[in-house]
Order: structure tokens, then C-alpha cells, then sequence
């Protein structure tokens, strides 16, 4: 718990200035968290929105209370 905090507050911090990386950092999080607690809570839409979002140069990650209740995606500009 103590490093999904730390690293969740690292992320707040980098948003500023990488938007797109800290999401994406945020994401990555998220999911190592769900993997050391043994939980499968990222649906296949949401997956796909990951993947399409990073296929984009951007990033995505779930947002909400109990497993994801919306995506949240960034894009850059160009």
C-alpha cells in the first residue's frame, strides 16, 4: 500500500509537467497494484481503450470507485 501511495503521489506531481506520461505511469500503477492483490478488475472495454489510446501516443487509465466506473484518456495535440 505504502509504494502505490508513493508512486499515486509521484504521479499527481509529474502531471503538470507530463500530462500523458503521468497518466500513463498512474495506469501502470493501478495495474500492479490489482496484480499483487490478485484482482481482475479492468474489463475488456477498458483494456481496449488503453490500447487504443497508447496506439495514439496518448494514455488511459480507469477512473472511479469499484473497478473503473469510466476511462479517463489524454492525447497529445498533434
Amino acid at each position: 500500500r505504502e509504494a502505490f501511495v508513493a508512486q499515486s503521489a509521484a504521479c499527481v506531481s509529474a502531471f503538470e509537467v507530463d500530462p500523458i506520461g503521468a497518466l500513463r505511469d498512474a495506469a501502470a500503477n493501478l495495474r500492479a497494484m490489482a496484480a499483487a492483490a490478485d484482482l481482475d478488475w479492468e474489463t475488456p472495454a477498458l483494456a481496449a481503450i488503453a490500447s487504443i489510446a497508447a496506439d495514439c501516443g496518448g494514455a488511459a487509465k480507469a477512473s472511479g470507485a469499484g473497478g473503473g466506473d469510466i476511462a479517463l484518456a489524454l492525447l497529445p495535440d498533434d
